[in-house]
């Protein structure tokens, strides 16, 4: 089993870390747990997916963060991957599959 991160997920990392009060901790944190995973990409197939739940996700009225239609459209693309969120609006896309690993 491969573990990794879409690069929009980078990106909020990054965002987080740059705006934190503990910024170069953060950094020390990410450098040391960044090679663990996988990172995959926002590539071409993943941009005509994104399109496609974009409309789909628009025609139905259900509203969603660019980043996470992005996250689904990489996940989708990568075949048999299940996406670890405790965002709800994930579920939202047929046939996406979601887990919440959160306690609670």
């Amino acid at each position: 089993m491969k573990i990794g991160i879409g690069m929009p997920v980078l990106g909020e990392i990054i965002g987080g870390i740059e705006a934190s009060q503990s910024r170069q901790h953060s950094w020390d944190v990410v450098h040391q747990t960044l090679s663990a995973f996988v990172l995959w990409p926002f590539d071409r197939e993943a941009a005509y997916e994104y399109g496609r739940l974009y409309a789909l996700l628009k025609k139905t009225g259900r509203l969603m963060q660019q980043v996470d239609i992005q996250i689904a459209a990489i996940a989708l693309t990568l075949g048999d991957c299940t996406v670890v969120s405790g965002d709800r609006d994930l579920t939202a896309i047929p046939s996406l599959k979601v887990e919440n690993w959160l306690p609670g």
